[in-house]
């Protein structure tokens, strides 16, 4: 988002091109929620821009050796929006740095919208059925509680993507395949 714009849609992909103009992305702490496993948690409102979303789980000690001797079980994260759950494996350093949560983004046309204008994930119009009303971090196996804690800490931050402004020395390039 902070250094690329759509330069073509092509049948089946989008063609960026890199700009010599670099937008600047802030990222405002709207909720600190602390959750456990299979509870259901309501997302902030989408008000000027997409949710961020940042998780920590902690591992137990068991957890810290099994990741030692060998990988942890998959984590899932299940998506409520319009009426419809989705489930999506998640893993635990990326869900630690941050992800987009909301709206969830199922095409290039909409991945291509909210390059072009950030600020329309706030338009119910444009993304109806993308915004995320609720999240639940699913477990059925039992040895996944013993890997983590039970506490579960969320941060929701609201993206605000100001006005892009030159860099010096930068000259668009296009990325081509």
């Amino acid at each position: 988002m902070r250094r690329f714009r759509v330069q073509e849609y092509l049948p089946t992909d989008l063609l960026l091109s890199r700009t010599a103009a670099r937008r600047r992305i802030d990222l405002n702490r709207m909720a600190d929620v602390t959750t456990t496993w299979n509870q259901c948690v309501q997302l902030p409102s989408v008000t000027n821009g997409p949710i961020w979303c940042r998780v920590r789980m902690k591992q137990t000690t068991a957890g810290k050796l099994a990741t030692f001797a060998y990988k942890l079980p998959p984590l899932w994260l299940e998506v409520t929006h319009a009426n419809e759950s989705r489930t999506y494996r998640l893993t635990a350093s990326s869900a630690e740095s941050g992800f987009m949560i909301s709206p969830v983004l199922s095409d290039r046309q909409q991945f291509a919208d909210l390059l072009a204008n950030p600020e329309s994930a706030a338009d119910i119009t444009d993304f109806q059925n993308a915004v995320v009303e609720s999240i639940r971090f699913l477990t059925s196996d039992v040895s996944q509680r013993y890997f983590y804690e039970k506490d579960i800490e969320l941060t929701f931050e609201e993206v605000v993507v100001s006005e892009a402004r030159p860099m010096a020395g930068m000259q668009t390039q296009f990325v081509q395949q």
